[in-house]
């Protein structure tokens, strides 16, 4: 009996051998199987790769070309600007030049003027084509008056003369007149109002001196800025002073900027004429 089931029990275990080896065949052959089907598509990827590899060389390699003939067009360029620009350049300064040298004798034939007729006043270059005439209206003008007395108004007649006759060599583009007062309110004698009305005032009798001269309405601007742009302290009666003034702005641009809008005006009159 016990060796029946001994013989039962050992051919059980050859089955389930022969079974377990069986089904690791089968998993073995499963794996292959899969194998066999997933190479053929992860075959090319070594393929994709170089792909990417090659296209970013080449990428690279064009921009290291474009980078080069850039160097090379700059340089190129620079040695032209050196050889053809540095003549025009040349002209323009030696223009300059000449402009703010005529500038600097207008300047010193208006400050003749000036300080012989106007004490405390002055003469100055605000800018290469920025010329400003700063006259103390405490030396001319009566106090809370816009006013002025016949020798006075001879004296401005001939700076306004001056202007004019520089004007010839030197065209300006803009001439603003500002009007300027200290803070102290005005007297109760006075007509005017406030120092707004008393600045645009006499920044006015100065623009009609001009425009007996012979300059247009249109040329002149005037500007009444009242208290409102102090060069000195009001607590003293020095800074007082300083801050009662009128101030000539002459304004222009260099000579070949004023021919080519000349030539933009006559181009502009020309055309009207034909529309007409």
């Amino acid at each position: 009996m016990d060796s029946f089931a001994s013989a039962e029990r050992e051919d059980r275990r050859k089955k389930y051998l022969k079974a377990r080896k069986k089904r690791d065949y089968e998993n073995i052959q499963k794996v292959v199987t899969r194998k066999n089907v997933e190479l053929p598509r992860s075959h090319g990827v070594w393929k994709i790769a170089l792909a990417d590899l090659m296209t970013v060389m080449m990428i690279f390699f064009f921009m290291v070309w474009i980078t080069s003939r850039g160097e090379v067009s700059a340089v190129n360029n620079e040695q032209a600007l050196n050889s053809e620009i540095p003549q025009e350049q040349l002209a323009k300064q030696h223009t300059s030049t000449s402009d703010l040298e005529l500038q600097a004798r207008q300047i010193e034939a208006l400050q003749g003027i000036v300080s012989r007729g106007f004490p405390h006043s002055d003469v100055s270059r605000v800018g290469d084509y920025h010329v400003r005439i700063e006259l103390a209206s405490g030396a001319f003008f009566a106090s809370g008056d816009a006013g002025l007395p016949i020798h006075k108004q001879m004296l401005l007649f001939d700076v306004a003369q001056e202007i004019r006759r520089i004007r010839k060599e030197f065209p300006f583009t803009s001439i603003e007149i500002q009007g300027h007062t200290d803070n102290e309110p005005v007297i109760a004698s006075s007509r005017f109002e406030d120092n707004w009305e008393l600045s645009a005032a006499r920044a006015n009798t100065v623009r009609k001196i001009f425009t007996e001269v012979g300059f247009g309405n249109s040329e002149i601007r005037i500007v009444a800025f009242g208290d409102s742009a102090p060069i000195a302290t009001n607590r003293t009666e020095e800074g007082r002073f300083k801050n009662r003034r009128v101030v000539i702005d002459l304004i222009s641009k260099p000579k070949g900027q004023i021919l080519e809008m000349d030539k933009a005006k006559m181009n502009m009159i020309g055309v009207v004429k034909q529309g007409e």
